[in-house]
Order: C-alpha cells, then sequence, then structure tokens
C-alpha cells in the first residue's frame, strides 16, 4: 500500500536524479523551482530553444521550444530516458515502479505552492537584506531562501519527519526557547496552515537571532 512517504521520495528521486541531473551541463544554478502542479526546472535556453523539465501531478513534462511532452511517471529508468539523461550508479532500484498517489502529489504541490507565497512576502519584507530567491534544493527536497544568515523555508519531509514542516535554521544558533530542532525551529504544516501562521513563524525565527 502506497504510503505519502513513498510518494514523497519518489518525486525527490525524480528531482535529484532526474530534473538535477538535466540542469548540469547547460547552467551554474544546479536548483529547481515551485511551478504549476508541482516542481521543475527553471527556463532556460538549450541550444537556441526554451526547455523545461518539471513535475505536474504524476506527470513528467518536457518543454522543447513553444512545445511540452506530457508522459505520466512510471519509472526512474523511464523517466530519465524521456528527458534524455543518464542514471548515476547509486540511484535507487531505477527499474522499479515509483510509488506516487495523486492526492500525495497534490498536497506537496500544495504545500510548495503556499510556502513559496510566504517565502516571497518574506524577501519583501526584508529586500533591503539582499534575501536569496527560493530554491528548491533537490539533495534535501526542501524549498528555502536565506536572509541575514538564516535559512528559512519547508521540507515535505525527511528522516526525521514524516509529514511537511516549515523551518528556521541560523547560521549561528544563540540559546532561546523558540528552538525545538538541535538545528533551530520546525513548525508541523498540515493543509489548514495558513501563509499567515508562516510568515509569522519565520518572523518569529529573525527575532529569536537576534
Amino acid at each position: 500500500m502506497r504510503s505519502p512517504v513513498d510518494s514523497r521520495n519518489a518525486l525527490h528521486d525524480l528531482a535529484r536524479f532526474v530534473l538535477a541531473a538535466d540542469l548540469e551541463g547547460t547552467t551554474e544554478l544546479v536548483t529547481l523551482r515551485v511551478s504549476p502542479g508541482g516542481f521543475g526546472q527553471p527556463e532556460r535556453l538549450v541550444e537556441s530553444l526554451q526547455r523545461r523539465v518539471r513535475v505536474d501531478g504524476t506527470q513528467l513534462v518536457v518543454q522543447h521550444g513553444e512545445n511540452e511532452v506530457w508522459v505520466p511517471i512510471t519509472t526512474l529508468t523511464a523517466a530519465a530516458s524521456f528527458v534524455g539523461v543518464t542514471l548515476p550508479d547509486d540511484a535507487p532500484t531505477p527499474a522499479d515502479t515509483l510509488s506516487i498517489d495523486a492526492l500525495d502529489a497534490a498536497t506537496l504541490a500544495e504545500f510548495f505552492a503556499s510556502v513559496d507565497v510566504a517565502l516571497a512576502e518574506v524577501r519583501r519584507r526584508h529586500s533591503s537584506d539582499q534575501p536569496t530567491i527560493a530554491q528548491l534544493f533537490p539533495h534535501h527536497f526542501d524549498l528555502a531562501i536565506t536572509v541575514r544568515e538564516v535559512n528559512i523555508g519547508g521540507s515535505p519531509g525527511d528522516a526525521d519527519h514524516d509529514r511537511p514542516y516549515v523551518y528556521v535554521g541560523p547560521w549561528n544558533l544563540s540559546p532561546h526557547a523558540m528552538w525545538n530542532e538541535s538545528w533551530g525551529a520546525s513548525l508541523p504544516w498540515t493543509r489548514a496552515t495558513t501563509v499567515e501562521e508562516m510568515i509569522d513563524f519565520f518572523e518569529a525565527g529573525f527575532t529569536a537571532t537576534v
């Protein structure tokens, strides 16, 4: 039986071993972005044509110029072949069917989209601090920015968290009651969590670092 963790791990594998791998060699910034229905690459020119690979729900989408080709996500091997990348030796069971539930994929897309909106507002509020752009990092599969030596963002889950959460991770951690992780603070996310609640959490993290 598929679980949200299975879906998350499968999508993470696609981000790391297919989408990020396709970026290598054509751009120096090998990070992803939030896109409709999930996540994807930033658009870039490849052989004078716009190219972007993205995940929309349970579909893999490749843009080539003005056209897009959509295929169902099945295995890492099939995805890599469709995109045109070679899987590394450490890719997990590339021939096995990827376990991605449509509802889980939609929930993950909703999570990333909400975090993206919250991070955009934080960037506006702290524009004088030269915040980084919001990037989805393929290795950890989290969407984050850095402001004043503080990392803030959201993760769909990891080895220590079964469910999505937003976080504040100062580069230098001083004692504060807010910190509930060894590296900073996390706040569990559900579909009832509002963008305003995430923004308030991020701002509280900035205050705690002062």
